[in-house]
């Protein structure tokens, strides 16, 4: 196993500190139902990314990564896009501010499927940790029923955090949904339905077509032990947000919900990563005295 550098761990913790001090600011110095100017709010962006981004290289490889990020962003931007073309076929009547989101791409702002692609990545790991307290699980053969349960998984996961996310949007100004029928009754603080529902079919199908049908045919890197130093990473990127949602919530139930959802998947993976970092220290003196107690004696040289 090759460790990481100390260059890649201090661009790391730089990106690590970026994104842990926009979260404290959210928190402790923005008012409430305000969000950061556009240029900061790609900085942020910008520094989940590479934490992601980081972590899954560290752990597939380059490529695999990189073709698995630009799976999740254009799946994203193309479900966007239909949804407002369609009049709201997959999420709902959505409808994004000009002003606070930065550029668009179509009708797309540009900035929206690169933040759910960094969120994606510590949804597949808190899962897989969970699952088989494994950080990366992405098997050449599986079941379609083994894998449709896990993507599942991935996608209930994953939609968690838009009960306290999206209502937060909603209050800031990012964006708002049109054309509700009874007004808000029915919704969960304005978000309707039709866009949880719409997340959560949209996450199966990119972990499901990227396990299915792309991951079998790649080269990935060779499994690797847990190293603390690199592996909390998902874990602070998804912690950030959670700590914002629930210390700083535009209500307090939506503040609950988050600490009983994003708040419970974080500390049980995070306590199956505890538990696969121990037992990889337990196991690797293990094989170590076991290769040395049990190795081939050499014969001895025949005598002349």
């Amino acid at each position: 196993m090759v460790p990481p550098t100390k260059l890649s761990l201090r661009v790391l913790g730089a990106c690590t500190a970026v994104h842990v001090a926009f979260s404290l600011i959210y928190v402790f110095v923005l008012p409430a139902g305000r969000v950061l100017p556009p240029a900061f709010a790609v900085m942020h962006v910008a520094a989940m990314i590479f934490m992601a981004g980081f972590h899954s290289v560290h752990h597939i490889g380059a490529k695999p990564a990189g073709i698995f990020f630009g799976m999740m962003v254009v799946l994203e931007w193309l479900a966007e896009q239909i949804n407002i073309s369609g009049s709201g076929w997959v999420f709902g009547h959505l409808i994004y501010d000009d002003h606070l989101v930065g550029p668009k791409l179509g009708d797309v702002p540009i900035i929206v499927p690169i933040a759910f692609a960094a969120l994606v990545w510590p949804t597949f790991v808190m899962v897989n940790l969970l699952v088989e307290q494994r950080v990366v699980v992405l098997r050449k053969r599986e079941g379609l029923g083994s894998l449709a349960w896990r993507c599942a998984l991935y996608a209930l996961v994953h939609t968690a955090w838009s009960f306290a996310i999206e209502p937060t949007c909603m209050a800031t100004g990012l964006y708002r949904y049109d054309r509700l029928v009874n007004g808000t009754a029915g919704t969960f603080f304005g978000v309707p339905m039709s866009e949880l529902r719409g997340w959560a079919i949209l996450a199966f199908i990119q972990f499901f077509a990227y396990s299915r049908f792309v991951a079998p045919r790649l080269q990935l890197a060779e499994p690797k032990p847990v190293d603390l130093r690199v592996d909390v990473t998902p874990f602070i990127l998804y912690g950030g947000f959670a700590l914002f949602l629930v210390l700083k919530p535009v209500d307090p139930a939506i503040g609950a919900v988050t600490l009983w959802t994003m708040g419970f998947y974080m500390l049980a993976s995070a306590y199956r990563l505890a538990a696969a970092h121990r037992d990889a220290r337990v196991s690797e003196p293990r094989a170590a005295h076991e290769a040395a107690t049990y190795a081939p004696v050499p014969n001895p040289r025949p005598a002349v």
